[in-house]
């Protein structure tokens, strides 16, 4: 990813509950940022969110993860965050840098 002005740079959190499709979300808007050449799926384990062994076993995330975008000159950091109650912490980490939030 390029280097942006900080004006030019957004911290997009993406929060819901387990398996309402914010990994799906992620992987959607880096495919259709250009970001990635294929669109990654949590069902055949080629997420670029879940990645660790242990989420792909699940089928949800375990962990925040960060998934880097450009669009129309703009960086897009997306902060996909785990649904699970249990890993609420990285929830809370990436709201406290968001510019915004997806729910």
């Amino acid at each position: 990813m390029p280097n942006f002005e900080t004006d030019k740079l957004r911290n997009v959190v993406l929060v819901g509950h387990t398996g309402v499709g914010k990994t799906s979300l992620s992987d959607s808007l880096a495919f259709a940022s250009g970001t990635t050449t294929r669109q990654g799926m949590v069902d055949e384990k080629t997420s670029l969110s879940d990645y660790e062994p242990e989420e792909q076993e699940r089928g949800s995330s375990v962990q925040l993860s960060l998934v880097p975008c450009t669009w129309k000159a703009h960086g897009i950091n997306l902060l996909d965050t785990p649904g699970y109650s249990d890993f609420k912490g990285d929830m809370i980490s990436a709201m406290s840098v968001a510019d915004s939030m997806i729910a």
